[in-house]
């Protein structure tokens, strides 16, 4: 990762703890569904997302370049969310398909009067329905608790809140007064075992092997205002994030011209 962040600083003129939050960010993203940690002071292992104690939070003003750092050490996740989105079309259209033809089939099974009892169930019991396609989605912005556990029952089973505009997560709906203790237990949970429930009235889910990791950026002005919140202090969200707030490289910029889609470094991230 170090060549990916030295290549970050010579291209985008971004501090270099802004371009190490960026790259960190990025490979906990993708690792994060491909093992757990052991930690010798905790029984089971745990999830590998980097909000064990922390979440990732970054203060940087506008114009030190955050999402330009973002865009470069992300652009393999991006292009694979084009993919997937691509793909989903196709696959949504199909699943379509599949269930009406699905649903034809049980009705015709429910109405014939020409079978007993035991031969309708069995006919029932061999239909298989549709498996419908996984939503497209790797990184969300502004999820709240619930759209976050239904991203995680319909979608794939590792994602990450990611954002460079933290202000639409930490003053969003889901972080409000009334919703903040239940955003932040339902994290917490997440990463503890992996394990999110949804309960409603017309059915309950228990869904567990999920990952979340987070990444968030954020102005000085949104940063002190939620990290001096005596509500999210009391809650011990604050004590969770890991802060970072750089030097400014604002004015001390020289233009040169670079090609970073062809710097190896980057490649090879």
């Amino acid at each position: 990762m170090r060549g990916a962040i030295e290549a970050l600083e010579e291209h985008v003129q971004a501090p270099r703890s802004l371009c190490a939050h960026s790259v960190l960010s990025a490979a906990m993203l993708m690792c994060q569904g491909l093992a757990d940690v052991k930690v010798d002071s905790l029984p089971p292992p745990v999830p590998l997302s980097l909000f064990m104690f922390m979440f990732m939070l970054a203060i940087a003003v506008l114009g030190e370049r955050k999402s330009a750092c973002d865009t470069l050490a992300l652009r393999a996740v991006a292009d694979e969310e084009a993919r997937l989105r691509l793909e989903f079309v196709d696959e949504e259209r199909q699943f379509k398909a599949a269930w009406a033809a699905f649903e034809a089939e049980k009705k015709k099974i429910e109405r014939d009067t020409k079978i007993d009892r035991a031969e309708r169930e069995s006919r029932l019991l061999a239909l298989r329905e549709p498996v419908p396609p996984v939503t497209p989605i790797i990184r969300a912005e502004e999820p709240n608790l619930e759209g976050l556990i239904n991203l995680l029952r319909i979608g794939r089973a590792s994602v990450g809140i990611f954002t460079s505009e933290a202000g639409q997560f930490l003053g969003g709906h889901g972080m409000g007064p009334e919703a903040r203790t239940r955003t932040v237990t339902g994290l917490s949970k997440l990463w503890d075992n992996g394990s999110a429930q949804r309960v409603r009235a017309a059915d309950a889910q228990t869904f567990v092997g999920r990952r979340v990791g987070i990444s968030l950026a954020a102005q000085p002005r949104v940063a002190s205002s939620f990290i001096g919140d005596e509500l999210a202090n009391d809650q011990g969200i604050v004590g969770r994030f890991l802060v970072m707030m750089p030097d400014s490289r604002i004015g001390t910029r020289l233009f040169r011209a670079t090609t970073p889609s062809a710097d190896a470094r980057l490649l090879k991230f």
